[in-house]
């Protein structure tokens, strides 16, 4: 798949809150970092916007340690959860994600009717890889 650096640097300064969690967050899936990536984040460190259930900051901050930039030693459980599981993506935490997707596929949005941290955490999974998937047709 190939990476669009101008259409994530655009994202990561989005107006759009959740369009800059999903560019952090794919920085960090892909592994993607320079030193303009840095500059925006360390600035996001500070962005009190919501979407996702969480502050764009706490993701900020969890990618620029995921990305080896600037440490995390605070001790905030959120922050360090995306950490510990680079945002929900690490296998064991989404053994069910390839038959949800196979499932859900033909569907652009969804609604998730549930409090299950699990289900929320499947859900947002979900809507990364639709981003990227989409992100990277609107390239080609």
């Amino acid at each position: 798949m190939p990476i669009d650096l101008n259409r994530i640097l655009n994202d990561l300064q989005s107006k759009n809150a959740s369009d800059c969690i999903y560019a952090i967050r794919a920085c960090c899936i892909q592994n993607i970092s320079n030193e303009q990536i840095a500059e925006i984040l360390v600035k996001l460190k500070y962005d009190d916007r919501v979407a996702m259930m969480s502050k764009v900051s706490n993701y900020a901050i969890a990618a620029l340690d995921l990305l080896d930039i600037e440490k995390y030693i605070g001790n905030d459980s959120v922050i360090l959860e995306y950490i510990d599981t680079v945002f929900y993506t690490n296998k064991e935490n989404f053994q069910e994600v390839d038959s949800i997707t196979k499932n859900t596929s033909s569907y652009k949005f969804g609604i998730l009717d549930t409090t299950s941290t699990d289900d929320i955490e499947k859900m947002e999974k979900l809507l990364e890889e639709k981003y990227i998937k989409e992100k990277t047709k609107e390239d080609h």
